[in-house]
């Protein structure tokens, strides 16, 4: 479910939102019009794969420092400390 209309209370999927009247972009948020009559907005598409992108990218260092951490023999209060000190 992407949305969910509190005026009619119908529920929106990807399908089901794409086909909803286009009203515009407001900053971040994509509007659209529910056919009950009121609009409804989401984060835009673009802010959406923005933020999965940055997910990817810090849980992708912090497995790379974890790995690395074990391969030196590095315990977790050793790589705390190191971020202590920093």
């Amino acid at each position: 479910m992407i949305k969910h209309c509190h005026c009619c209370g119908k529920d929106y999927g990807y399908a089901g939102w794409v086909q909803l009247a286009y009203v515009g972009q407001q900053g971040d948020l994509e509007m659209r019009n529910c056919p009950c009559g009121s609009t409804i907005a989401i984060e835009s598409s673009d802010r959406i794969a923005r933020k999965r992108e940055i997910a990817f990218r810090r849980w992708r260092l912090l497995r790379d420092e974890r790995s690395w951490c074990l391969f030196v023999g590095w315990d977790r209060k050793h790589l705390e400390s190191r971020y202590e000190n920093a």
